[in-house]
């Protein structure tokens, strides 16, 4: 199975008017794998459309944006798998913290695409291959007009409102959802498969709902609420609804489906650690939402901690229990970042590094291949904005002084190895040169050692191996050519 998203960013020629665009992508279309996603962004002058993408992984691709400054782009996503993609569209009539809303797309491997802004200013999409396909985008964004958010982050009811009062608003809006999909479809063909989608939606949505509060590992402990002994029936019942292969794209089926593991344990009696998790996932769910959820668990694990007593077991009954080929391969591929000894001396220069070959290095290599030269450190992450923002920058300068006594070198923060590696290409880093991801990330002994908590951040070294600044200025900041000046003439 092949399951991993690749973005490839094509430059287009200026186009003028939707029949021009049409007719490039339509002679494009006929070369194209049908696992591709193509969306080509229609963007005028003083227009800006702005794409989050989410894998299958739960991972987040960083901000792709488009404006009437550059020359049209297209976006191409490689995979098997649909995606879900959200908009933000921007009203300056509204107060300031209504001003930015979301629309939540669900797109499908082979989809070929306009992306363009209506008279409202709201992004749509438009299909060059089916009418059908049309209809349901447009659905979408008519929808968020009457009932407002759907999946983006203004959908989602405070933490503060009851439970009871939340599942209550939730089916409220549902019902409104589902009343305007019987009068759009009156008007407007839509497939089964989307109705589907809607349906299933919205009812993950009430239960989602329903246990956020009580199980959601996404929220601190002070925030939970204390879970009603008088629930334990009703979630029993709830089941039987995990049992849905076609709702594994719905992102609160998922979401629901792990907050029900959480209230499997408490309702044994158990410790919500990873061994009691991952038994109550295994033996209570079957198909994909199994795979998923053993997923999931070993996922958020070595996020926080691979190297914790009792996970190598896991990983061993994982990498047999979970049939999904590519699940196991995004583990085995990050397991590998948080499996960097530190050394027993607490040594920080001996902290772990990985190329995109897996070969590991340390940060004393490092170090010592850069000798009698300057090296400036830049710690950088995929998801991280103002990191993807300074890199232009730095490739002028690393142009700039080429030849010179100053490596570069970059090293991500990365949890995902795999945003790692898709980011380097997107963004113009060479894997071949100093580029590295760290093991351990944040928890690492060298980011501990120079308290680096936040990104961007930079590090120079001199030509004798000291530090010279732990939080040197940015690529666009002036005063850096300033200092690599006055560092080259001693």
């Amino acid at each position: 199975m092949r399951q991993i998203i690749n973005f490839f960013i094509v430059i287009v020629f200026s186009c003028n008017s939707h029949s021009q665009s049409e007719s490039f992508l339509r002679n494009e279309i006929a070369f194209e794998a049908l696992q591709t996603i193509t969306i080509i962004n229609e963007v005028h002058k003083n227009e800006t459309i702005s794409w989050q993408i989410f894998d299958e992984y739960g991972d987040t691709a960083p901000p792709f944006e488009y404006n009437g400054q550059k020359s049209n782009l297209i976006l191409k996503i490689e995979t098997p798998h649909p995606v879900r993609a959200l908009t933000a569209d921007i009203n300056t009539n509204k107060p300031l913290l209504e001003m930015e809303s979301w629309t939540s797309f669900l797109i499908y491997p082979g989809d070929s695409l306009i992306a363009y802004k209506d008279a409202n200013g709201y992004t749509r999409l438009r299909s060059l291959k089916d009418n059908v396909r049309t209809n349901e985008l447009d659905f979408l964004v008519d929808l968020k007009q009457r009932v407002g958010e759907i999946e983006g982050p203004r959908a989602m009811f405070p933490i503060k409102f009851p439970v009871d009062k939340q599942v209550k608003l939730s089916k409220e809006r549902n019902e409104r959802i589902l009343e305007y999909l019987n009068i759009f479809e009156k008007k407007k063909t839509v497939s089964s498969r989307f109705k589907s989608y809607i349906m299933a939606l919205c009812k993950f949505d009430e239960i989602y709902y329903l246990e956020r509060d009580y199980f959601s590992p996404f929220i601190l402990e002070q925030y939970k609420k204390k879970f009603p002994i008088g629930l334990v029936s009703t979630y029993d019942n709830l089941s039987k609804d995990f049992e849905c292969d076609e709702c594994i794209y719905v992102n609160n089926y998922k979401n629901s489906s792990l907050f029900y593991v959480y209230f499997l344990c408490q309702k044994m009696g158990l410790k919500s650690d990873i061994s009691n998790l991952y038994a109550m996932a295994n033996k209570n769910f079957k198909g994909k939402i199994k795979d998923y959820l053993l997923f999931k668990i070993i996922k958020m694990k070595i996020e926080k901690n691979a190297q914790e007593d009792g996970v190598e077991p896991l990983l061993k009954r994982f990498y047999l229990d979970c049939k999904n080929d590519d699940y196991v391969k995004y583990i085995k591929n990050n397991v590998l970042l948080s499996d960097g000894k530190e050394p027993l001396q607490k040594d920080f220069m001996s902290s772990v590094l990985f190329k995109s070959n897996s070969k590991k290095y340390s940060l004393n290599y490092l170090l010592q291949s850069s000798k009698e030269k300057v090296l400036y450190i830049d710690f950088w992450a995929s998801w991280c904005s103002p990191c993807i923002a300074e890199m232009p920058a730095s490739h002028q300068l690393q142009q700039l002084y080429m030849g010179k006594e100053i490596n570069f070198a970059f090293i991500s923060l990365d949890k995902n190895r795999m945003a790692w590696e898709k980011s380097m290409t997107r963004i113009g880093i060479n894997p071949e040169n100093d580029s590295y991801i760290l093991a351990n990330n944040f928890e690492s002994t060298f980011a501990k050692h120079f308290k680096i908590s936040s990104i961007p951040r930079y590090i120079l070294i001199g030509k004798d191996g000291k530090v010279i600044s732990a939080d040197a200025p940015r690529p666009s900041d002036p005063k850096l050519r300033q200092i690599f000046d006055e560092l080259l003439k001693k």
